[in-house]
């Protein structure tokens, strides 16, 4: 009897050593032999006791459970996403893809994927990149707001000749931003802009006219680059010189021409387009309408707008 009481505990001991019973199952085990064997009673105490010592012996270290499946290092986290390696080799071949991927990520509002992927582009010297990295910089767009480092890589952008990145720093002179504000200097980088044919630099060229900021007031001017943006339909340069026409300010006085304006900008989501479209439609015929919104369907971007004295009829004749 105590042969098959020892015989019992050193099975269950082999078993839970080759894994096949765990140290819990092996101690129940020789529970239910003891009950069944109460005269081996001293022995199987024994052998308990040595058996309890064995599972401690031998029972595996905390650090074999942490072995795991997979590679932790290679789950993905949307929130913190891996930094990219600086000065990362890029092919010259893959660099107009990279550059349309990173711009369609931008539109999407998907800043922090398209920051992944402009960075080492702007690293590896590409004007665009560096242009774009230094405006996310600047707008606090997938990274964290930082105009030292906006002038940083909107400087490297610009003396590479990238017209978009002399824009920039004329914003950054015009409001402060990583630079002492100055409107003369905001001016000449608004105005080597906007001769490449920047919209947005047309525009603000024309508010430094309009407003006389760094420059000699002259709404002529002010109308003028006004309207150069808005050929390029963008949306303030419409609206801007749908305001100088409806009060005359470098054109004559027009409120169909301002109407027409007014209901162009705000087809492609300009809200002071539609604002002002809506306070100046009262004050005018139905015909007049009429008019206006022939004149806005008719256009063409690109092509001269409709605010020809022989195109259209003015309110004050």
């Amino acid at each position: 009897m105590y042969d098959f009481v020892a015989s019992c505990f050193f099975l269950s001991l082999i078993l839970y050593l080759i894994g096949v019973m765990s140290p819990k199952t092996a101690l129940f085990f020789l529970v239910g032999i003891e009950k069944t064997r109460k005269r081996a009673s001293v022995i199987y105490g024994s052998l308990i006791l040595t058996s309890l010592v064995g599972i401690f012996i031998f029972s595996p270290s905390g650090s074999d459970k942490s072995k795991e499946s997979f590679d932790g290092n290679n789950l993905a986290s949307e929130s913190h996403p891996p930094q990219q390696p600086k000065n990362q080799k890029i092919d010259k071949a893959q660099i107009p893809s990279l550059l349309v991927e990173g711009r369609n990520a931008y539109d999407k509002k998907q800043y922090m994927q398209a920051f992944k992927i402009f960075l080492p582009l702007a690293e590896s010297g590409n004007a665009e990149a560096q242009n774009r990295i230094g405006n996310m910089y600047l707008e606090g767009f997938g990274v964290e707001e930082n105009y030292e480092q906006a002038l940083k890589w909107c400087t490297k952008s610009a003396e590479q000749g990238y017209p978009n990145a002399w824009h920039n720093l004329g914003f950054m002179y015009s409001n402060g931003k990583g630079v002492a504000q100055s409107d003369i200097k905001a001016v000449e980088w608004y105005r080597k802009a906007a001769d490449q044919g920047v919209a947005a630099a047309q525009v603000n060229l024309g508010i430094a006219y309009e407003d006389g900021l760094g420059v000699d007031r002259d709404y002529e001017q002010a109308a003028e680059w006004y309207r150069k943006a808005a050929e390029q339909n963008r949306a303030t340069g419409l609206n801007n010189l749908g305001i100088m026409y409806l009060h005359g300010r470098g054109v004559r006085e027009n409120h169909i021409s301002a109407q027409t304006l007014f209901i162009l900008a705000s087809v492609i989501g300009s809200e002071e387009g539609e604002k002002n479209k809506r306070v100046l439609e009262p004050q005018l015929s139905f015909e007049e309408l009429d008019e206006a919104k022939r004149l806005a369907k008719s256009w063409t971007v690109g092509t001269p707008l409709p605010t020809r004295t022989e195109n259209i009829r003015y309110t004050d004749e």
